[in-house]
């Protein structure tokens, strides 16, 4: 049977975050007071892994996991990941280890100016 898992991200600061999705390697900006909710599904066992920094928040999809970004005001698409990560970890690892482990900790990287999540919408401010 599938597991299914979502949360929802928000940015309570007053400059702009990095929404990274892992370990795809999407990348998005979130102004300050939007939010974002990543749905998931995939095999059992699996859940979503969130790490928060002061910049940044990474939202991990276990392997095998396929999902969406969605606008966390409308609902509305902004990403969708239909193929999920190939079960290429490690034994032991996570999938935070595993990426981590990867980009070496020099790999991140920003978002371009248009990949925001609240691009689909006017701004009332």
């Amino acid at each position: 049977m599938d597991a299914f898992d979502e949360t929802t991200v928000r940015n309570d600061g007053l400059a702009p975050l990095t929404l990274a999705i892992e370990p795809h390697g999407d990348v998005f900006w979130l102004d300050p007071g939007d939010s974002a909710r990543v749905v998931a599904t995939g095999p059992s066992g699996g859940s979503l892994e969130v790490v928060r920094t002061e910049h940044r928040i990474e939202v991990y999809f276990w392997v095998g996991a396929t999902g969406r970004v969605l606008d966390g005001e409308t609902d509305e698409l902004v990403q969708d990941f239909p193929i999920g990560f190939p079960d290429s970890v490690p034994s032991g690892m996570t999938i935070v280890e595993f990426v981590h482990l990867m980009n070496n900790h020099t790999a991140w990287h920003k978002a371009p100016a248009d990949r925001r999540i609240s691009r689909t919408r006017q701004r009332s401010n």
